[in-house]
């Protein structure tokens, strides 16, 4: 564990601190089909028969016969897991004036994430990176990284440091053989491939 710990880290370290490769450079991953049904499943799994594409979050197993999205929270706290954050990566959680953590007013079990510094977007990175890992480790086709549109809803959000994580988000999945997308902000429609999504 402590060994997995520590080349995540590395892994992390090297992401964040490096311009990621062009996307023509990226490892090929499988992407989905375009056609068939599709189930997004949050809060709970249904085997539900005939479906190509399934969504589901990163503590869940794959629906065998599917092409697999897993879900990871990546720019905003999993309910529960805010004291985590609050007392490893204290300075990636978003602050109000008063130095208070901000949650989202729609999820106040949420914290924001602030993505807006090298070391804010590795500390996240390294948070978040064994889940994404777990993701790959246990089938899934795909990551599907939520809330990117945080920049839009809370003005202590830098675009560019929002921007530069979702870039480090794709370099670590694409590492994995993992396809990556967001479903959030449709304002970087127009740079997604430059990102680097799929």
């Amino acid at each position: 564990m402590v060994f997995r710990s520590a080349v995540v880290s590395a892994c992390v370290a090297a992401i964040v601190a490096t311009t990621p490769l062009p996307l023509a450079t990226a490892a090929p991953v499988a992407l989905p089909p375009t056609t068939g049904g599709f189930d997004y499943q949050l809060g709970g799994t249904a085997d539900t028969p005939g479906l190509a594409v399934v969504a589901r979050d990163s503590t869940a197993a794959p629906l065998p016969g599917a092409y697999n999205i897993c879900y990871v929270n990546g720019y905003q706290t999993q309910p529960g897991s805010g004291h985590e954050w609050l007392t490893r990566y204290p300075d990636a959680v978003l602050r109000d004036d008063s130095g208070e953590p901000v949650a989202d007013p729609d999820w106040p079990d949420e914290y924001l994430l602030d993505p807006s510094t090298p070391d804010r977007r590795a500390a996240i990175l390294e948070m978040l990176g064994p889940s994404i890992s777990r993701c790959a480790s246990s089938g899934f086709e795909a990551v599907e990284i939520d809330n990117l549109d945080t920049f839009t809803r809370a003005p202590g959000i830098d675009r560019a440091g929002a921007l530069e994580l979702a870039r480090a988000f794709v370099a670590f999945a694409h590492g994995l053989g993992l396809a990556i997308g967001q479903k959030n902000a449709a304002e970087i429609t127009g740079i997604g491939r430059e990102i680097g999504f799929d």
